[in-house]
């Protein structure tokens, strides 16, 4: 794949973007997007280590927004959580383990998962509001992208009651999982807008582009259906059962009435808590998902494309070997907690990178080689 000669950086304000919208606004939608990038990430840890009812409150933390600063605040959260989630009453920071209680150490580092969490959506709250007033400001990114911004605050307003909702009704699956959905679909508009402002191009559509732009949004639905069910399967704790690979028990594909029981009434309840059919799912679609990504990169290889887009299909094809190699430990080794972020963290670049080359086959030239 050869660098395009005329893929040089555009400005803001030609063909593609409609008008001089500030490049510096695109640099803070980027930024944005990143900052998402590390919620999801820090989110996954909340849950991989059940932290995320240590706080069983929310918003507030025992009537207050500051973390515990003094023992007897401690002492407070601590008692809180186990009256509330653990169903025990403790009398201090020093609690019988045999009684169910957990050792007060433990409990720090889950809570600091938690209030860390919190703290940095806080954070990015304040960030969306500030660029959403920026681009009310500025006259033309507000008549390109006033509408979507809306949409934005709109969906973060959502996200903000799933969080609420989540620590409610202790994160069911379905609704963590729906957190986790709108996280990535909050991430793609703020990225691919940051993408547009920064290298909107100057390209009249041709079918090569058109092709290759469907290609890329297609590859980049299966991977967020993907991410879905691996939301599932987390959500359920699926992957601490059947730890086994090609095979999930002893069937490559386990008969219909496993996969679809009788036991779970309504049948689409097996959707939801059936943890071999999450699993069933899980593992095949990640197959259809990686060879959708290879076909991409494959077919690529035919063509001519800007630096961005060379960079982004070569990193493409190198971490979609290390998301199935990723899955497949994570699963033998029954989900240690470092190996399962690091998938959910390489899961999500995959989905960045096809954001990246699906914008660059929309608005940059492709030419055959």
């Amino acid at each position: 794949m050869a660098e395009n000669r005329n893929d040089q950086p555009a400005v803001a304000g030609s063909a593609g973007n409609g008008g001089a919208i500030d490049r510096k606004l695109g640099r803070w939608f980027i930024i944005l997007s990143q900052f998402v990038f590390l919620l999801v990430i820090v989110g996954g840890a909340v849950r991989l280590s059940g932290s995320g009812l240590s706080i069983p409150e929310w918003p507030l933390i025992n009537g207050s927004l500051l973390p515990p600063l003094s023992e007897q605040s401690w002492e407070a959260v601590y008692k809180t959580y186990h009256r509330e989630i653990v169903g025990v009453e403790v009398q201090g920071l020093e609690a019988n383990p045999e009684t169910g209680a957990i050792p007060a150490g433990q409990f720090k580092v889950m809570f600091w998962t938690e209030y860390c969490h919190r703290f940095v959506a806080a954070l990015f709250g304040l960030l969306f509001l500030w660029v959403f007033i920026k681009v009310l400001r500025d006259t033309e990114a507000r008549k390109k992208y006033g509408l979507l911004m809306v949409f934005a605050l709109c969906l973060l307003l959502t996200q903000a009651i799933l969080g609420g909702m989540v620590v409610k009704y202790d994160l069911p699956a379905a609704l963590v999982t729906v957190h986790l959905g709108v996280a990535f679909i909050f991430f793609a508009i703020l990225f691919w807008t940051g993408l547009a402002i920064l290298y909107p191009g100057s390209l009249q559509s041709n079918p090569k582009n058109r092709t290759f732009t469907r290609t890329g949004l297609v590859a980049g639905v299966v991977v967020f259906t993907q991410v879905l069910t691996g939301g599932m399967v987390a959500g359920t704790q699926a992957g601490f059962h059947l730890n086994t690979w090609p095979l999930i028990g002893d069937y490559l594909i386990p008969p219909l009435n496993l996969l679809w029981s009788a036991a779970y009434k309504p049948g689409l309840a097996n959707l939801l808590y059936n943890k071999l059919l999450l699993q069933f799912i899980h593992r095949w679609w990640a197959f259809a998902a990686a060879g959708l990504v290879i076909y991409l990169v494959v077919l690529s290889l035919r063509i001519r494309v800007g630096e961005r887009a060379r960079l982004g299909l070569r990193s493409l094809a190198a971490l979609i070997v290390l998301q199935l190699i990723l899955g497949v430990l994570t699963l033998l080794l029954q989900v240690p907690a470092i190996l399962a972020v690091t998938h959910l963290a390489t899961a999500m670049l995959l989905f960045e990178l096809l954001i990246l080359v699906t914008h660059e086959f929309r608005y940059h030239e492709i030419q055959p080689v």
